[in-house]
C-alpha cells in the first residue's frame, strides 16, 4: 500500500510540475499586431426604376475572429456625372459586396458586405496545422492582424433618381 501511495505522490507532483512548465512555456509567447494593408475597390451597379428602397448594409458578416467591425460611411453624395439609376459604391477591397433583391417578388434592393481576407490576415490560420503550431512554440510569437479604421470607409455616389432612397444600415441584425 506504501508503495501505490508513493507513486501516486510522485506522479500527482509531475503533473502539477508538467502543467506549471507548460504554463511558463505560453506565457512566454508575445504577440504582435501587424496593420492589414487595403485597397479601395469599386463596385457599381444600376438600380432599376420600381426598386425601392435601398439598403446598404455597412456592419459585415462576422468572418475570421473579426466580430465588431463596422464600415464608416465617408462620403454619400449625388455624382450628375453617373446615369440616374447608377450606383458606385468605393470600399477597401478585404470585403466583398453582394447584392439581394431584383427579383420579381422584391421591390427593394440590400448591398451587403461580407469578409474576404485572405489566410495571412486570417488570425486563426497561424494555427492550422501541428507544423504551425510548433513554429510558434519555437519562435514565441503571434502575429495578431488588425484593421486600420481609415480603411473601413465607405464612399457612396449615386444618381440623381436615387436621392433620398438609399438607407445605411449600420446596425447588427441576426
Amino acid at each position: 500500500m506504501r508503495k501505490i501511495l508513493i507513486t501516486f505522490v510522485v506522479s500527482i507532483i509531475l503533473v502539477i510540475s508538467g502543467a506549471l512548465v507548460f504554463a511558463i512555456e505560453l506565457a512566454q509567447i508575445q504577440f504582435h499586431t501587424v496593420e492589414i494593408d487595403s485597397q479601395p475597390a469599386s463596385y457599381k451597379t444600376t438600380v432599376a426604376q420600381n426598386i425601392d428602397p435601398i439598403t446598404i448594409d455597412a456592419y459585415p458578416s462576422n468572418y475570421s475572429g473579426y466580430s465588431d467591425l463596422e464600415l464608416k460611411i465617408d462620403e454619400m453624395s449625388m455624382d450628375p456625372a453617373l446615369a440616374e439609376n447608377d450606383i458606385v459604391i468605393e470600399y477597401p477591397n478585404l470585403f466583398e459586396v453582394h447584392e439581394i433583391g431584383h427579383t420579381d417578388d422584391r421591390n427593394d434592393m440590400i448591398i451587403n458586405f461580407s469578409y474576404s481576407l485572405n489566410m495571412d490576415t486570417n488570425i486563426f490560420s497561424q494555427s492550422e496545422n501541428w507544423a504551425d503550431l510548433m513554429r510558434i512554440w519555437r519562435t514565441k510569437e503571434v502575429d495578431i492582424p488588425f484593421l486600420n479604421a481609415d480603411s473601413l470607409k465607405l464612399q457612396i455616389r449615386y444618381g440623381k433618381n436615387l436621392e433620398n432612397r438609399i438607407h445605411v444600415n449600420t446596425s447588427f441584425v441576426g
